[in-house]
């Protein structure tokens, strides 16, 4: 009989610890809802969201007509860094956030100028006292189509060891630097992707 507890106790420990198996589409459902990587602070008439995106996930959406090889290549292509993507709203109205409060036509190419290319330098990591640059950056460019500004980007993730947190200083959209802090146990026991 205490034989068959043992094995019934160790038999529910493991299933416990085993990762939870997600298709494409439950994986980007899961992601949208997890708090721990979903940070959103409005700050004056900005609302800033930020994703913390899983290496399966960024690889999986690099991915081509994806399979098990192919995602693992793509993995091998997106390296060991820490990926964010970041959404910056204009939750006062509906105008183009590169054009609020404008006066001539100069200063929303000043801005577009600003996230296109610039903003990565008020960007950084912070983890255990030390402050990283990104090592990748890319602004999404949407013309009028929406009011948000969209940027994704990435740290070397060898410089992070523990909890960590994004700190945005944004030039154009507020005074005050906007910070998302995140648990280094977010990252542990992600759902594996299913292909």
């Amino acid at each position: 009989m205490r034989v068959v507890s043992i094995i019934f106790i160790v038999t529910v420990i493991l299933s416990g610890c085993k990762k939870a198996e997600l298709t494409p589409e439950q994986y980007k459902q899961w992601l949208a809802k997890e708090e721990a990587l979903n940070k959103t602070v409005n700050m004056g008439d900005y609302r800033y969201t930020v994703r913390l995106l899983p290496n399966d996930w960024v690889a999986y959406t690099l991915c081509q007509n994806c399979n098990a090889d192919k995602l693992t290549a793509k993995l091998n292509e997106v390296g060991d860094l820490r990926y964010f993507a970041v959404t910056i709203d204009n939750i006062a109205g509906s105008d183009n956030l590169l054009k609020k409060n404008i006066g001539k036509e100069s200063e929303y190419f000043e801005r577009l100028y600003y996230v296109s290319y610039m903003m990565k330098e008020d960007l950084e990591l912070i983890s255990n006292g030390k402050h990283h640059k990104p090592v990748l950056y890319s602004y999404e460019r949407v013309y009028d189509l929406s009011s948000r500004v969209s940027f994704m980007t990435a740290f070397a993730s060898d410089s992070v060891e523990e909890d960590f947190t994004l700190k945005i200083s944004p030039k154009f959209f507020s005074r005050d630097p906007v910070t998302f802090r995140f648990k280094q146990k977010a990252l542990h026991n992600l759902p594996k992707l299913l292909l």
